[in-house]
């Protein structure tokens, strides 16, 4: 008998169901609000959680589920109407949102038409936050630990990440958004992407738009919400409020620098609300995974 002949070759497949059910995080996803409850034009009175973390939220305002929503798999059904001032979703704050190491947080967005500033501090030249986890209740230059934007004198995107008070770093894109259409846009934190520099990039649609690489400290979380379609002075009318206008979809946040075939705007599909499924395949003692990508195109 050879030495060969007595070995089993193994080919299996095994499908894994996970549920969430404590504030551990699964999988690199951290939180995942897919708005998918609706349906069209039904208020939405509490923030979900999909991801494993059960991080759900309250509502502020007269935020409503809307059918108009990004034409991808990933997307759903539904999307956030942030429609109008002082609408918004508050999660509060929590350990596992201050992310030191690697990490990527993605939203889908579209603008109104016409699109209202509704913040008179510095009229024309607004940073409206789609989301931040946010670090204090009051004024400053980067006042989330980081920050999603769409920045009023350019129509573009804007991210930053704070250091604490006014330090921080701020990355703009170069895509004009205000064309009526659904966008995706990704902040993607790479530690120690070049030897001890840090690479912080910004993606607009799957295409990187700006990057740095230097060495930065830890990100400063202070005690306030995670807040979805506002920045500072929440459900205030400070002249400096940040609140967005438009429809949100997908916020994601995920404890790795994905690349972008690994967005949400690249993605077929993601997994019900309900359960998580991971399929494992595997041959000869060997475990693998396959994700399966769509081809890059407009989002609609």
């Amino acid at each position: 008998m050879s030495n060969n002949a007595g070995r089993a070759l193994v080919t299996f497949a095994a499908v894994l169901w996970l549920t969430g059910t404590g504030p551990q995080a699964h999988g690199g996803i951290i939180a995942h609000y897919r708005f998918e409850t609706g349906p069209d034009g039904q208020p939405v009175t509490s923030i979900l959680d999909s991801g494993p973390n059960g991080l759900n939220g309250t509502t502020s305002g007269s935020l409503s589920f809307t059918a108009d929503r990004p034409s991808l798999p990933a997307s759903g059904n539904f999307a956030l109407n942030a429609t109008g001032d002082v609408n918004y979703g508050a999660v509060p704050d929590n350990p596992l949102f201050a992310l030191q190491g690697d990490f990527t947080v993605e939203i889908f967005f579209k603008l109104n038409n016409p699109y209202n500033d509704f913040g008179t501090g510095n009229p024309g030249d607004l940073h409206a936050t789609m989301a931040t986890k946010q670090n204090y209740a009051g004024g400053g230059a980067f006042l989330g630990a980081w920050q999603l934007d769409y920045y009023t004198a350019l129509g573009v995107p804007s991210v930053s990440v704070s250091f604490g008070g006014n330090d921080g770093r701020r990355l703009f894109g170069t895509t004009d958004v205000r064309d009526g259409r659904w966008h995706h846009v990704a902040l993607v934190m790479d530690r120690d992407a070049v030897g001890t520099q840090d690479r912080m990039s910004l993606y607009v649609d799957n295409a990187l738009q700006a990057t740095l690489l230097e060495a930065m400290p830890n990100l400063f979380y202070g005690d306030q919400p995670l807040y979805i379609g506002a920045g500072n002075f929440s459900g205030s009318t400070s002249a400096f409020r940040r609140n967005f206008d438009g429809k949100l979809d997908e916020l994601r946040i995920s404890d790795a620098a994905l690349s972008p075939s690994e967005f949400l705007s690249d993605l077929t599909a993601v997994p019900e609300p309900s359960s998580w499924v991971l399929a494992l395949v595997g041959a000869g003692g060997g475990l693998g995974y396959r994700w399966r990508h769509r081809r890059p195109g407009r989002i609609t």
